[in-house]
């Protein structure tokens, strides 16, 4: 074992003097220092004395997660929501964990319609949830999670703004920045879709404005991009 698992113990045994969060502290310092083993010592030796710490819960099934444990995860991750830990810090794991566990239909069907309020938080939900829907079959219900992502992580561009919410009004004329692979694709909405239908029918509705197709523009440089764009 390693000094710092070592270390994890001795507290855990002597941590009756420290806070719950002070020894939560700890347990993040040990993850940080890549002491998986040591980790899990002390949140369970935290978890014995004090079972309703709803964070606690949420680090147990993180670690559990981490070591291919889904099912273990899955069940401490809903107790830290039975808690009433907020949705933004479980679900997206717990989403990581019911796919894991190859239960893609399990989180369609219990958590298929949720939105949350962090945008980092919604973007990784999204993903795993178009990952989910991809795996049931269904490509249009993972395209539009798909398209929750983007636009929660500031990838998508509404005439030179940012756009961090999939349901944003646009106009007939409006400029798309949208990414595609490693490059962009930028567009103008021409008319309204009245319906999901055909591709042909769908891309009558925008023109591609940049003549080659796709902009060389690598999806990594995004951000930097992003911080020149003027604000509202």
């Amino acid at each position: 074992m390693l000094l710092a698992g070592v270390l994890a113990l001795v507290l855990a045994l002597t941590g009756c003097s420290r806070s719950p969060a002070e020894r939560l502290a700890q347990v993040r310092t040990l993850v940080e220092r890549q002491d998986q083993a040591g980790a899990m010592v002390a949140v369970k030796a935290l978890l014995q004395e004090r079972p309703d710490f709803a964070d606690a819960r949420l680090m147990l099934g993180q670690l559990l997660l981490d070591r291919g444990e889904a099912a273990a995860a899955e069940i401490e991750l809903r107790r830290a929501l039975e808690l009433r830990l907020p949705a933004d810090s479980v679900l997206p794991v717990l989403a990581r964990a019911l796919l894991q566990a190859r239960q893609g239909a399990k989180l369609v069907a219990q958590y298929g319609g949720a939105n949350l309020a962090s945008p980092p938080a919604q973007a990784a939900f999204k993903t795993a949830l178009a990952e989910a829907h991809a795996g049931l079959g269904d490509a249009e219900a993972a395209r539009s999670s798909l398209a929750q992502a983007l636009a929660a992580e500031g990838h998508i561009r509404l005439n030179g703004r940012r756009v961090d919410r999939a349901h944003q009004k646009i106009a007939v004329g409006d400029i798309l920045v949208i990414p595609l692979g490693q490059g962009v694709t930028v567009i103008e909405l021409l008319a309204y879709p009245t319906r999901r239908g055909p591709a042909p029918e769908a891309q009558s509705c925008y023109r591609v404005l940049d003549a080659a197709g796709t902009l060389p523009i690598a999806a990594a440089n995004l951000p930097d991009a992003a911080t020149e764009d003027p604000q509202p």
